[in-house]
């Protein structure tokens, strides 16, 4: 009787165990094998859209970088390589789309192990949340773009009034004025890009900026208007003139530098949130991969997912 009971004990035990997949391989067997015949290709998109992914948060690192650095040529750069990078994982999304809904095609009603159904659970996350990646990068553009022109228009004007002072000094004060409406013009771009920028952020010190811009470019125009009326001889309204000048240069600053720091702030509410964003899609990715075991290297080989029966364990 002891030994019925101790046996009887042992029974209820058994019976009472609860229904896992350690205790039940047979129930996922054939969808586990049909997950690690899709885990090669679904790794390797998995990768493809990192990489891709990884390239559009640093070519949006390296926009800001470049405008701090005065260089618009490479701001520029840098917005057509992410969007290059943005098109690439696009192509990378719908391939691992595909892939994910192949085999979701095949599994049909069959149950997986639970670590294959939680790395297929991922890859959903994976692709739910790069969905916003455009949407995104277009933020860091759209906030972005316009201080580039910005940059590029007060540039381009400091180089213009350059040679209407050079021009002067030839005596060429026709060509002079001439240039002079030309920088004048840049100056109209930049309070036009200035409005543009209002709703990113204070633009109060631009705008100082263009004003002092301005009231140089006057107070040129006026000199040179009259030394060409007087043949470059230099008459009591041209030495006061020339005294305006001299007032309304020094009330420029030094350099730009500061300028494109303030300028670049204008954007960063938008940009930031846009880089912001870059990096929450890049967490999504970075949890398939963890739960793939694949590495963000494009060229090395994704390891075979778990066995059926490592999976169930």
């Amino acid at each position: 009787m002891v030994l019925i009971g101790l046996g009887t004990a042992g029974l209820v035990v058994v019976l009472d165990h609860p229904a896992t997949d350690a205790g039940r391989p047979e129930l996922t067997a054939r969808g586990d094998a049909d997950f690690v015949h899709a885990a090669p290709t679904l790794a390797a998109d998995v990768v493809a859209l990192s990489t891709q992914t990884d390239a559009v948060a640093s070519d949006g690192r390296a926009v800001m970088d470049r405008l701090r650095r005065q260089d618009t040529a490479g701001a520029h750069q840098a917005l057509a390589d992410g969007d290059a990078a943005v098109a690439a994982a696009t192509t990378a999304l719908d391939d691992l789309t595909q892939a994910r809904d192949a085999l979701v095609g095949e599994l049909g009603g069959t149950r997986l192990g639970t670590a294959n159904t939680l790395s297929l659970s991922s890859i959903g996350t994976a692709i739910a949340g790069s969905a916003s990646l455009g949407t995104d990068w277009d933020e860091v553009t759209a906030s972005s773009t316009p201080v580039i022109a910005v940059i590029e228009s007060l540039g381009r004007h400091d180089a213009l009034t350059y040679q209407a002072t050079e021009s002067a000094r030839a005596s060429d004060f026709s060509t002079a004025l001439s240039t002079l409406t030309a920088a004048g013009t840049e100056l109209d771009t930049a309070r036009g890009l200035r409005d543009r920028l209002v709703q990113q952020g204070d633009v109060s010190t631009l705008s100082d900026w263009i004003d002092r811009a301005a009231a140089y470019d006057a107070a040129l125009a006026k000199l040179y208007g009259l030394l060409q009326a007087s043949g470059g001889v230099m008459t009591a309204d041209a030495t006061n003139a020339l005294a305006a000048v001299d007032t309304a240069q020094a009330a420029l600053p030094a350099n730009t530098g500061a300028l494109v720091v303030i300028v670049a702030e204008i954007g960063a509410q938008g940009y930031t949130d846009g880089l912001l964003g870059i990096d929450k899609v890049r967490g999504a990715i970075e949890g398939a991969m963890t739960a793939l075991g694949a590495t963000a290297e494009p060229s090395a080989q994704p390891p075979a997912a778990p066995s059926p029966s490592a999976s169930t364990q």
